[in-house]
Formats: structure tokens, sequence, C-alpha cells
């Protein structure tokens, strides 16, 4: 056992995970000298006790060799900024992690009190060459979480891959895009970005705006998965001005735009889509429009391409 090098575990679903599990697991971590890779899954334990994690996540600090981590925790609904912070403390002492992805959707209590520690550790990761995070539908998210997570990665050069899906957090503003854009034109060497934005009403123009002013600048972008699904405060000019930023880069090579439920397209503009791309034989477009909520939807998709992220 002490020799492992990867462990994946899934308590996805359980009614109740004790005290004694998460003790067990946590002396696990003390032998296992040699892992480089571990995913963890809480998924629905909602009954999983703060104190249990609160050892849980302070434990993975020991994993010294660590360079992938995989932590979900989606719906549970119990997990607060407490165990945020035991995990911010351990994070920021793995500093050979590559890989890092986090999930705590439906995580209803977490917080800006969560959100900046976790920042704050982030920045010391600067190996880091894939990051992904989800806080969707987590309630108490606002700008303050994205300004942290924005300061936390604008030095992060070595970052190819950046996810953040932040869907139906309507606390978040205009500022809340723009903070995040305006940290994606420092990642030099990025090549996939994911953001969902999706959900989130008071999403503008100024923040496609500074989005599309910030992937200018990254002059190696391959794959690019932005949905802002019935964020209505984004005018028709907006969408067009970012479609033809993701055209004329010539890096893009997947794209998937959704703007369903945004400005109104009629089926004639989508098919002036259509014939824009139709010509970048090298680019796999995926865009998705629609009229609001309780309407008919037009989807257009040209060449389907699979999740990019």
């Amino acid at each position: 056992m002490k020799n492992l090098e990867a462990l994946t575990i899934s308590f996805a679903r359980s009614l109740w995970i004790g005290q004694n599990t998460l003790d067990s697991l946590s002396n696990l971590f003390k032998k296992m000298n040699y892992l480089k890779s571990l995913s963890l899954d809480f998924t629905s334990c909602d009954l999983i006790t703060t104190q249990g994690l609160e050892l849980l996540m302070n434990m993975i600090h020991t994993l010294e060799d660590l360079t992938y981590l995989s932590l979900n925790f989606n719906k549970c609904t119990s997990l607060n900024d407490s165990p945020l912070k035991y995990l911010s403390s351990s994070l920021r002492l793995l500093t050979n992690l590559d890989t890092l992805i986090l999930s705590f959707s439906y995580c209803r209590l977490i917080s800006a009190n969560g959100v900046h520690p976790l920042a704050l550790a982030l920045k010391n990761l600067m190996n880091l060459r894939v990051f992904s995070l989800n806080l969707g539908n987590s309630v108490f998210v606002n700008d303050k979480c994205m300004e942290s997570l924005a300061c936390a990665f604008k030095d992060h050069v070595n970052l190819r891959e950046f996810s953040l899906n932040v869907n139906h957090c309507d606390l978040i503003k205009d500022w809340g895009l723009q903070t995040i854009s305006t940290m994606i034109k420092h990642l030099s060497g990025l090549q996939r970005l994911q953001l969902n934005y999706s959900n989130c009403y008071k999403i503008g123009n100024n923040g496609i705006g500074v989005l599309i002013q910030s992937i200018r600048n990254v002059k190696d972008l391959e794959w690019v998965d932005l949905d802002f699904a019935y964020d209505s405060e984004i005018s028709k000019q907006s969408c067009e001005a970012l479609l033809w930023t993701l055209k004329k880069m010539g890096t893009v090579q997947k794209a998937r735009v959704n703007f369903a439920g945004c400005a109104t397209f009629t089926l004639r503009e989508v098919q002036e889509f259509r014939s824009m791309f139709r010509e970048c034989e090298e680019m796999q477009v995926d865009l998705v429009f629609g009229e609001p909520m309780g309407q008919k939807k037009i989807n257009y998709v040209m060449r389907s391409t699979p999740s990019l992220l």
C-alpha cells in the first residue's frame, strides 16, 4: 500500500459516512508516501460531518508528491466554508500539483469566506497546468469570489486549461465576469478555456467586451466552451462580436458557445452565422441560440462536438 501511486475512491450517495471512516482514510494517507494521483467523490453525501471533512482536508497536505487531485463534493448541502479553509491550508503545501479539479455544485453554504482562502492557496501552485472549479448553484458565491480567483491566477503562465462553472450564482454581476476575463489575458500559455455563467442574470455587455479583448491576447487558444444561456442583459451585438473574435483568431480548433435565452436571433440570422463559419474548415463549431424561457428555442449546431473540457 505504501508504494501506491494512484487512488480513486467514491462514496457517492452514501447515506452515512461516519467519523471512523474518515479517520481511517486520513490515517491511510499517512502511509502513502508515493501517491501521485488522488480522486475522492463525495457526491450527495448530505450527512457527512464538518468535523470529519476538516480532518480529511487537513491530512491531504501529507501527500507531498501529489501531481493530480480531484475532489467532488457536489450536492453535499451541509458543506460550508470551514472545510474549505482546511483544504486551503493543505493545498498551499502541494506545490507539485499539475492538475486540480474541485467541484462544489449545490453546496449552498459556501461563500466568499471559503473561496478567498482557497484562492490564496491557489496562488502558490505555480506548477498547475489544469484547473477546474465548479461552484454552480452556490447561492452565496458573488463578485468577491471572482475577484479572489482572478488575483490567484494572474501570474500562472504555465496554466494550459482553465474551467470555471458558476451557473445559477445570482449574486454574480457583470463585474464578476470582467475580473475573470481580465485575468485570462495574463494566462499566456492557455490552450483550453471553459466558462459557464449561464443563468447569472446580471451578466452584461461590459463583461463580454472585456472577455473579447482578453481572448484576443491569448495566442495559443485552441478549445473554447462559453455558456451564457439566459443572461438576458447580453445584447445581440455582443454575441456577434464574440463570435467574430473566435472566427478571426485562427488558432481555435473547437468552439462551443451558448447564447440561448439571451438576445433574440431570427432563423435568418442563425443561418448567417452558419455561412460565416462554413469557410472555417479547420474549426469545429457548436452554437446554441434560442428565445427567452418559455418560448420556442432555436438550436443551431454545426459539426456537433463533445464536451470540450
